[in-house]
């Protein structure tokens, strides 16, 4: 996920605030300022679900990242996903695993060169691949 300064204070409000927890992002419900970036289509129809924009579908991570800094600047928000890492776990494929986790890391620079004000990294659940 990477975000500027306006998803950067909505998150913070967020962190401390239970009644906004609540309530749906204002960033979000905006297709002006959200965009959302993933090859996986819950991801995009979830995002589409709460307004976020989806500029297309990338064919790839490599893709991803090229959508990513193609509208990079256009948005206040921005959401990334790579399903490989997942998906390869899933598939108890180890080796897979650690090839598509190699390859998210190695498009990281690319990610962080864009000099977002806030970039959050994470998974929303382990696969174990053994």
């Amino acid at each position: 996920m990477v975000a500027t300064e306006t998803a950067r204070r909505w998150l913070s409000a967020m962190l401390y605030s239970s009644e906004a927890r609540l309530s749906v992002c204002p960033v979000m419900m905006n297709p002006d300022r959200a965009v959302a970036v993933a090859k996986y289509p819950m991801y995009r129809g979830v995002a589409s679900l709460v307004g976020m924009a989806v500029e297309g579908v990338p064919d790839s991570n490599e893709g991803s990242v090229e959508m990513l800094e193609r509208h990079f600047g256009a948005y206040d928000f921005y959401f990334i996903h790579f399903k490989d890492t997942d998906s390869r776990g899933h598939d108890g494929d180890f080796e897979g695993k650690v090839a598509a986790i190699e390859e998210v890391d190695a498009l990281l620079p690319r990610i962080t060169g864009l000099g977002a004000d806030v970039l959050i990294v994470t998974g929303d659940h382990s696969t174990p691949a053994l």
